[in-house]
Parts: structure tokens; sequence; C-alpha cells
């Protein structure tokens, strides 16, 4: 990812990643959980088939969203928020590669 992309990514989504990862873990969430951890598993297997396509990891959130603006209209009509659990999944090291990612 770009120094440019992070910085603006985290000025704009940072401050949501402890009311999501909250929000996540309340137990009257699992059905949310569950559907975020399906989510993190499509996304992680879209991102490998992409990752030659795209030169940089910025190429692929802006991919990931597209994808989600494109089929959803409940998402697009929640863009800020669509794009702030993007954010969190990266920032949580749910997709995209970890430092343990690296070497392999």
């Amino acid at each position: 990812m770009t120094a440019d992309y992070a910085r603006t990514q985290r000025r704009l989504y940072l401050k949501d990643t402890a009311q999501i990862q909250a929000f996540l873990a309340a137990p009257e969430n699992i059905k949310i959980l569950t559907a975020y951890e399906t989510a993190v598993e499509e996304f992680q297997l879209k991102i490998i088939a992409q990752r030659k396509k795209y030169q940089e990891f910025d190429a692929v959130m802006n991919y990931l969203v597209d994808l989600l603006f494109a089929r959803d209209p409940v998402l697009r009509q929640n863009k800020r928020l669509t794009r702030a659990m993007i954010f969190y999944m990266y920032w949580n090291c749910d997709i995209g590669l970890g430092s343990d990612d690296a070497a392999a």
C-alpha cells in the first residue's frame, strides 16, 4: 500500500476500528461476526487471484469496495461504513499479507 493511501485510510477510518471490534465481539452479534468471517475468506481468495494484476494494495482495496458497491445497493448507500469495514479487515490483518505471509 502506498504511503499516501495508507495515511488517508488511517485518517479516515482508524478512529472507527475500536467500535467495529467491540461490535463484532459482542455476543449478540455472533451472526454478524460469522458473516464478517465469511466475507474475509471470500476477500482473501479474491485478493490472491487478483494480486498479480495490481501493483499496489491501494488498487486491491478499491477493487473490493467497487465489487461490493456493484453487487449490493445497501452497501452503496453506506459507502463510508463499507470502506471503514474494509479498512478494519486490512488493519486487523484479516485481508492482505501479514508479516508471517511476507516470506511465503
